[in-house]
């Protein structure tokens, strides 16, 4: 459970980034995101 949170987390810093600060943050994002899914199934 703490890890998704962090990921959580860690996802919403993602995308909260502007794209010319971090242009890979959406894509980071993304895989975040279905790593969370994963793991809550």
């Amino acid at each position: 459970m703490l890890l998704a949170f962090g990921l959580l987390v860690i996802e919403r810093q993602l995308s909260s980034e502007s794209g010319s600060q971090s242009p890979e943050a959406g894509a980071l994002a993304q895989l975040v995101r279905m790593t969370l899914i994963v793991l809550l199934i």
